[in-house]
């Protein structure tokens, strides 16, 4: 398949030696990037010219990811590979292409080595796609990093705001503890600070429903206490981190509703836990 590709008058001094068939390439000065972010996710994307879009994204508690929007590819895409190179002003000859690694399949999308191809453009290098179209042969995109400052700023700055997790990661979370105790350790404070940032930025959450259980190890007015002393310091978490008291619905079960039924540790370990479940109201 012979591909038409526009380049600038000088690209294919540059480009034309790298792959067998010519790269895509957009004009220089018709380059741009556009930045779209909220708290939930940051996407840059440009146009290269013939070929389509690409965007570099990064949805909240997911890798950055490349989705690349075709307008003369329609099958999927089999595998891809990603590289830079140095910017090719002042010279004669396009500096070698430094790949990040091989070739990869597509599984669900183009995820590995995103964070470093990122970090290579924000660097001024130029940036290289190859991907193979399940009806074609290896296509090369070049990514010139012209126009970027301003894009490259606000997406850090996104990348900085952005929400820790997704609603589907915390909707249903348990916070497991070890026989006897009931107050948070450090890594799950971790996780409740992330929790925190999460509804503060959601502004559809209605409820916030604490649960807290017991393994079956013990009497059963003890059982229920501890499950209550959990359920307690997780409530004292949110409400000292600013987590409105109207949201809060705290309940003590005891060992009445074990994830793993049985005595063995395995058991025992699944069923010493806080769950928190977080209900939001329909929205975009």
């Amino acid at each position: 398949m012979s591909l038409k590709v526009l380049l600038p008058a000088v690209g294919c001094l540059f480009f034309c030696s790298i792959l067998n068939a010519q790269p895509f390439m957009s004009e220089l000065d018709q380059v741009q990037w556009q930045l779209s972010s909220n708290s939930f996710e940051c996407k840059m994307t440009t146009n290269v010219e013939t070929l389509g879009s690409v965007s570099i994204v990064k949805k909240a508690g997911y890798p950055e990811f490349i989705d690349v929007t075709s307008t003369i590819y329609t099958q999927q895409i089999k595998r891809y590979r990603l590289g830079s190179s140095k910017a090719p002003w002042g010279v004669k000859t396009l500096p070698d292409v430094r790949w990040l690694g091989p070739s990869l399949p597509l599984e669900n999308e183009i995820s590995v080595g995103v964070a470093s191809f990122t970090r290579q453009l924000k660097q001024g290098d130029w940036g290289h796609i190859t991907l193979t179209y399940a009806d074609s042969d290896n296509i090369h995109a070049v990514l010139p990093s012209v126009n970027l400052g301003d894009v490259f700023d606000g997406y850090y700055q996104c990348l900085r705001d952005i929400s820790p997790f997704s609603y589907e990661q915390v909707r249903d979370r348990n916070l497991y503890y070890s026989g006897g105790s009931y107050l948070l350790n450090s890594q799950q404070k971790q996780e409740m600070a992330a929790i925190v940032k999460y509804i503060s930025l959601d502004g559809l959450v209605t409820k916030i429903l604490i649960d807290g259980h017991s393994n079956s190890i013990g009497n059963t007015v003890n059982n229920l206490l501890l499950s209550q002393q959990r359920a307690d310091d997780v409530y004292m978490y949110l409400m000292e981190a600013g987590i409105s008291k109207k949201l809060l619905e705290v309940r003590s079960h005891g060992d009445r509703y074990p994830l793993k039924p049985g005595r063995t540790a395995s058991a025992r370990k699944k069923n010493r836990r806080v769950n928190l479940r977080i209900i939001r109201r329909l929205g975009k």
